[in-house]
């Protein structure tokens, strides 16, 4: 009888653990974009801004230089005072913990659009 009420009392136990809400670690995401950075004179929401990101990066594939802002809304022109330049063949990143999670802005720095690449982690 003291055998059986242990067996039991074992596998109410592990029933018990087993109904408990599981503990896991957050998952991270990826996700990668092209963005056509519009001419000079106004801006595009390359990143959005949120609170989940672990990490990102801007590919200037384009063979021109763009611009890389970080406006909290509106599309305004890119300048000196609220940009940087990103050179053909050069990337711009950032990483946890002290990570960026504002809106991230681009612009073409001459009359023709151009595309960049943008990677992007996330919690999830």
């Amino acid at each position: 009888m003291k055998k059986l009420f242990g067996w039991a009392l074992f596998m109410l136990a592990v029933l018990a653990v087993g109904l408990l809400p599981e503990a896991r670690a957050a998952g991270t995401r990826a996700t990668a974009s092209s963005i056509t950075c519009p001419a000079t004179g106004s801006s595009i929401t390359a990143i959005a801004a949120t609170a989940s990101r672990e990490s990102y990066i801007v590919s200037n594939t384009a063979g021109a230089t763009i611009r890389i802002g970080f406006l909290a809304t509106g599309t305004a022109a890119l300048t000196d005072s609220n940009s940087i330049k990103l050179l053909a063949g050069q990337v711009f990143s950032d990483a946890a913990p002290s990570i960026f999670i504002g809106r991230v802005v681009c612009m073409s720095d001459d009359a023709t659009p151009d595309v960049i690449y943008v990677i992007e982690t996330k919690r999830q």
